[in-house]
């Protein structure tokens, strides 16, 4: 090695000793131990054992269409708590393997194009356009069923009064059924459309996990200097699911305009084109804001996000070294620390929350604002209100209220998904180890390490290179021995030829299994087991890796409902009384629903001619009503928005303290970090922003349902025949629904701790992890661990589309049975009261259904509280005890700590 003496000119040893093994398989270790010729040990991964194969692979199209092939796993958690053993494999094409090929084909297209960042948006979007297609073609169905039932709620009420209606269907009864028809057929449409995006929202969630962990395996050491931790764990635990959210609810963006151009032209056909353009104005004025605070929050979402992964950050190095935490006394440093990046995320936290509230206010708002913009243009312009014209405006105006509600969420999840894509781009675009293998020429004259003028560095736009002009010939069997000062490039020698650095000139070939490590200080002649065995197989029990030390216990699943208690103390979390506050949410919903019924009611009072007041008059009147029913409204909104925030507060400072101050014995060596991690990550994130924006529209979406069934029931009282079996059927669906949602979503985060633990330890080791050519076989078991992962959670999904579907059936029913009831009782019921009846009960179909889905994500969110709050019945050592005894001692016992040494020797 003496042309290199420039380079490595002093006196620290470093050998590379190649070592010819087995016809099988060659391993260079790159060692400073002459004897080391052990070869370390190859991993299985090959005991996760099989799942049952999934009925959807083989279902008819009748069956995916009504969801039939998902009952008997119902049926089974109905009668019995879902366990892993019970649940079905992903179907064949939702596996991580064939998306990732199929994203890899495409991904691999978008780099040849040219672009400086290849596009992940765009390889994701054709892996999975085709069912998207498929799945916005059922949308646009059930929005022609939705537009179409105000016409037809428009020819019952002409039909009561004995009028002529441009369906030309002359009997009511039919017009009745029909409605149900139109009804039942929209709910099956877009209950199926939901179940093919919630697919193909699964299928990008896989494809952002996988291609992050595939990436980890590739990173090279100058990039990952850029990253930490905290940065990876934020893109699989947070960023696929913003993807998620994204693909799920992204369709509405293009629906929901599509429906609002399609209800401006509608209403122009009632009322005329001036009415007409100034609602499209007003709709325009509402989208361009909703968008608008989409940005900005976006803006937000990124600000989160990096200091959420620094946060993340810290948490690890603080789970890494708790030993030393706890050793030096520092958990109060550590856990202020941790607490200060905590209050800079929840100040962001609060304003991308409140611009979410706004957004959530304006959006519920919309069609009673458009109501009103449209009735004082109406009246404005010296027009009068009829009941047919005014009941088939309100119903229109009603239909856009799911459109409205679901872009705001749509467009603030794309904006989000945006953010967390772009981050991915960059991810994915980091520069890669460079590995040069042909393990097929095995001459005896074939050199094991060849360096011919290579230049290499760190950095990947620097002036000068690291290490420059290196030519190095290692032969097999052969004993080569680099001497040089600290500092000299030694180290930076090995990973150059272990791929870890930039190569900018000459050429790098290695043949052969490449390994590197420092000697152990005890016995440079003595190989450590720790040298040869991969660190993540030391630290991950969970994956079965090992036949001994089993210290890692199974984590806890609880089982059953989410109790009411549950709720209550999520509550009790802002620091107030939890009871207290339901009844205060309670009251403040209820009266902002009665606000807004009345604005509903004095309309049809109005058009029927029943208020003896001036059209000016009236007009006033109703403005003032609808002022104060939004005021309430966005009062109520903030009220319970602030609540939430003081929890997300107090949630994360109080379970963070508690876990650093539980016993390293039978807390932190029994637990894994990525499980630790799982929860202060994902689970936080669930209840930091899903929770409380997603609790806010169901009690908002359950008021409003509430009303309608009373309203129809106040109508006509014959109406509660039917709510009773009906009542019963929506029961038993959602008791068979929910028995297994909450054990899938239960399943769905105790599976996800094994893939972050994996992924925790594969970054710790790569070097070795590639050095011992065990790369295919993490990523095969990343791809095991993410479909034990993903099958829980797409099932949840699948079961929640289903039970969606039932209940729009017996929604339909509902509005079927009203308009029947009706059209029998029209001599004693008015058309004005009739028609607030139908319109109210066809709202149902759009609200029961967004109610549905909504309770379901909020007992899910709760479930990801209740795994944080598992951490507060933690025991407690150190910092955080005080001696209760302490006044109690005798005078004579020390009250300081002292060492005094006398007359030592040494």
């Amino acid at each position: 090695m003496a042309p290199h003496n420039e380079i490595l000119d002093s006196a620290t040893n470093l050998m590379f000793e190649a070592l010819d093994e087995s016809t099988d398989s060659q391993y260079l270790s790159l060692s400073t131990s002459r004897n080391a010729k052990r070869s370390p040990t190859r991993v299985s991964f090959d005991d996760t054992p099989q799942d049952k194969e999934n009925p959807l692979n083989t279902a008819n199209l009748l069956s995916v269409v009504t969801m039939w092939w998902i009952h008997p796993l119902l049926l089974r958690g109905y009668a019995s708590p879902l366990d892993e053993t019970c649940v079905w494999d992903l179907p064949t094409s939702d596996q991580a393997r064939p998306l990732q090929e199929k994203f890899d084909k495409f991904y691999v297209h978008t780099r040849k194009s040219g672009a400086k960042r290849p596009n992940v948006n765009r390889a994701i979007w054709e892996s999975v356009k085709q069912t998207w297609g498929v799945a916005f073609v059922l949308h646009l169905a059930s929005a022609g069923s939705m537009l179409f039932q105000p016409f037809i709620i428009k020819a019952i009420l002409q039909n009561l009064q004995d009028e002529a209606n441009s369906l030309g269907i002359s009997s009511g009864y039919a017009l009745a059924v029909l409605l149900g028809c139109v009804a039942f057929s929209g709910a099956t449409t877009v209950s199926a459309g939901q179940f093919l995006t919630t697919r193909v929202a699964c299928n990008a969630r896989m494809i952002v996990i996988n291609s992050a962990f595939r990436k980890i395996l590739r990173l090279s050491a100058t990039a990952r200097r850029t990253m930490d931790t905290g940065e990876i764990v934020t893109f699989v635990g947070v960023d696929s699911d913003r993807v998620l959210s994204a693909y799920k609810l992204g369709m509405w963006c293009v629906v929901a305009p599509l429906m609002l151009v399609a209800v401006c032209v509608l209403i122009g056909t009632q009322m005329g084109v001036i009415v007409t353009l100034v609602v499209s104005a007003s709709m325009l004025l509402l989208i361009h804001g909703a968008l608008a605070m989409s940005r900005t929050i976006g803006v937000y979402r990124r600000q989160i996000s990096r200091i959420s992964a620094h946060r993340l950050k810290v948490t690890n190095e603080m789970l890494q070294g708790i030993r030393v935490v706890k050793f030096y006394g520092w958990e109060g440093f550590v856990n202020e620390l941790i607490h200060d990046i905590r209050e800079k995320e929840v100040a962001l936290l609060c304003k991308y929350n409140r611009l979410r509230l706004a957004n959530t206010a304006l959006m519920f708002l919309a069609p009673t604002l458009l109501n009103l913009v449209c009735f004082s243009t109406a009246v404005l312009l010296g027009g009068t209100l009829d009941v047919a014209t005014t009941f088939v405006v309100l119903a229109l105006t009603n239909a856009c209220r799911t459109p409205f509600s679901v872009f705001a969420d749509a467009s603030v999840a794309v904006a989000e998904a945006a953010t967390s894509t772009s981050r991915l781009s960059d991810f994915l675009a980091a520069g890669e180890s460079a590995h040069s293998i042909d393990a097929d020429e095995r001459s005896g004259d074939t050199p094991i390490i060849s360096l011919e003028d290579a230049d290499f560095q760190w950095e990947e736009h620097a002036s000068t290179p690291t290490i420059a002009n290196v030519n190095l010939t290692l032969q097999r069997g052969t004993l080569t021995v680099v001497v040089g000062a600290v500092g000299s490039g030694k180290s930076s020698l090995v990973n150059a030829i272990l791929g870890e650095m930039q190569q900018v000139r000459g050429t790098r070939v290695v043949r052969g299994d490449v390994a590197g490590h420092q000697c152990p200080d005890e016995d440079p002649n003595k190989p450590s087991q720790a040298v040869v065995v991969v660190r993540g197989d030391t630290k991950e029990p969970d994956a079965k890796k090992t036949s001994s030390g089993k210290l890692v216990t199974q984590e806890d699943r609880l089982v059953g409902a989410v109790s009411l208690h549950t709720y209550v103390d999520y509550l009790a979390a802002s620091e107030w009384n939890g009871w207290h506050l339901c009844g205060a949410i309670v009251l403040l919903f209820s009266v902002a629903q009665v606000a807004l019924f009345f604005s509903d009611w004095f309309l049809s009072q109005w058009s029927q001619g029943s208020v003896s007041l001036s059209q000016t008059n009236s007009l006033a009147i109703y403005v003032g009503i609808v002022v104060g029913a939004a005021l309430l409204v966005l009062g109520r909104c903030v009220f319970f928005m602030e609540i939430c925030m003081a929890c997300s507060v107090n949630i994360h400072w109080k379970h963070l303290r508690n876990v650093i101050a539980a016993p390293i014995t039978t807390f932190f060596d029994v637990t894994p970090i990525g499980r630790v991690l799982n929860r202060f990550s994902r689970d936080l994130d669930e209840v930091d922003n899903p929770l409380p924006y997603s609790a806010l529209w169901l009690l908002l979406c359950v008021f409003q349902v509430l009303s309608s069934f009373i309203v129809c029931a106040a109508v006509n009282p014959f109406v509660l025949l039917i709510y009773g079996p009906v009542g019963f059927g929506c029961w038993f669906a959602a008791k068979v629904y929910q028995s297994s949602a909450r054990e899938l979503k239960r399943l769905d985060g105790v599976t996800r701790s094994p893939f972050l633990n994996l992924m925790s330890e594969t970054i710790s080791g790569i070097e070795t992890v590639r050095a011992f050519k065990m790369v295919d076989a993490f990523a095969a078991r990343s791809e095991t661990l993410l479909n034990d992962n993903m099958k829980n959670y797409f099932l949840l999904q699948t079961a929640a589309r289903w039970f969606d579907m039932r209940t729009d059936w017996f929604v339909s029913l509902i509005i079927g049975v009203v308009a029947l009831l009706a059209v029998a009782t029209k001599s004693s019921v008015g058309a004005a009261v009739a028609g607030l009846s139908l319109t109210y009960a066809s709202q149902l179909s759009s609200s029961f259904q967004r109610m549905t889905t909504l309770s379901t994500r909020v007992e899910s969110c709760m479930t990801c509280f209740e795994r944080i709050a598992h951490y507060g019945s933690l025991d407690e050592e150190g910092y955080t005890r005080t001696a209760s005894n302490k006044d109690s001692l005798s005078v004579d016992w020390p009250r300081t700590g002292a060492v005094v040494f006398e007359n030592v020797s040494m």
